[in-house]
């Protein structure tokens, strides 16, 4: 993997930025475009060895890096990756809020428990991310940013026929 030219555009060089569902895809290359932009990237994820391949290929492009488990719908999990990011590398001043799960069945075959894991990871995790960095970010006086992810996936859920 290698880093992008993008620091004389967009310079994050001491900035920590956390990025969640970072150990593949999209959250993946977010990673990448803030590391080439010189931040530190804390590659957060549930699949913590995917997460940390992820930070090796970086670093080996010469990137900063952490990886961390976080499973974004338990409480704990959140508050000790914001306390561990902190107390290794200072306050993160950037949040990518983009681990999310799906099921590509329609509402009508949906079982309840994909309904409630959906809930948990994709908007109990998101507001438990952002609850615990805006109050590291509080305690610490940063300035920082935080982006949440989303998708138009909802809208074809109920309306498309089989």
């Amino acid at each position: 993997m290698s880093l992008i030219d993008i620091k004389s555009i967009y310079d994050l060089s001491g900035q920590v930025a956390v990025v969640t569902g970072s150990a593949e895809g999209m959250g993946k290359e977010i990673a990448r475009y803030l590391a080439s932009a010189g931040a530190t990237v804390v590659l957060a994820d549930i699949n913590l060895p995917g997460a940390e391949a992820t930070a090796a290929e970086l670093a080996q492009a010469g990137a900063k890096t952490l990886a961390v488990r976080l499973d974004q719908a338990d409480e704990a999990s959140v508050a000790s990756m914001v306390k561990s990011v902190s107390t290794r590398l200072g306050s993160p001043n950037i949040l990518v809020n983009n681990a999310a799960v799906q099921d590509r069945a329609l509402l009508d075959d949906l079982p309840t428990s994909m309904w409630d894991k959906v809930h948990a990871v994709n908007l109990r995790g998101p507001f438990l991310c952002i609850r615990e960095v805006a109050r590291q970010m509080r305690a610490d006086k940063v300035a920082g940013r935080i982006v949440n992810i989303s998708s138009v996936g909802s809208s074809k859920m109920c309306c498309d026929s089989k």
